[in-house]
């Protein structure tokens, strides 16, 4: 692992490029809208000034690319590739793809400039912890189960298959292996 010794001031300076802010959306836009009580919670992640850098990027890259956590936590510099695209190693079976962000790729280029490694000794745990704690959940009705950490990947999904109607093209933008996985998230009842 690389070391962050020295990268203190560079990542500073990097954390303090601008971003584009998301706008304050509350649930009553969301019914008039067409999204989802997921994405009014995501849109307003965005704008929370009380979360971090880390937690926003994150967030941005999970509900952007419905990528497993534990795969943007296996992101080093390497991987952000020029554009501020990053290359995501498929973890558990998944097939490795090109991912982005929509709001962080200028940071993620000077990342990559810099050697920074943002996501260096942070657990799933932690975001599992964050997740419940900003409502960034779901329960199913069909079972007592609820997705936390995987609430953006179904969420993703829930809108790739229901926008293109191919199983085939959802399963690729998630790195899925296997069609039959794919069904296991599209089986399931939408996230709220």
């Amino acid at each position: 692992m690389a070391n962050r010794k020295g990268n203190g001031s560079v990542l500073q300076a990097i954390l303090m490029l601008p971003t584009s802010t998301a706008q304050s959306i509350t649930p009553c836009a969301v019914v008039n809208t067409g999204l989802t009580q997921i994405d009014a919670i995501v849109l307003q992640c965005m704008d929370n000034n009380s979360l971090s850098f880390t937690d926003k990027l994150m967030i941005d890259l999970l509900y952007t690319n419905g990528c497993r956590v534990s795969e943007i936590l296996q992101i080093h510099s390497k991987n952000i590739r020029v554009d501020g695209s990053i290359f995501i190693h498929g973890l558990k079976g998944s097939n490795d793809r090109i991912i982005h962000s929509t709001y962080f790729s200028v940071q993620l280029m000077q990342m990559r400039l810099n050697n920074c490694f943002v996501f260096m000794d942070i657990s799933r745990f932690y975001y599992h912890r964050l997740f419940v704690k900003l409502g960034l959940y779901s329960s199913f009705s069909t079972s007592e189960k609820r997705a936390v950490t995987h609430v953006l990947r179904h969420n993703y999904i829930a809108k790739i298959q229901a926008e293109f109607k191919d199983l085939n093209l959802t399963n690729r933008s998630t790195g899925q292996k296997s069609i039959s996985s794919t069904l296991h998230y599209t089986k399931k009842n939408k996230v709220n």
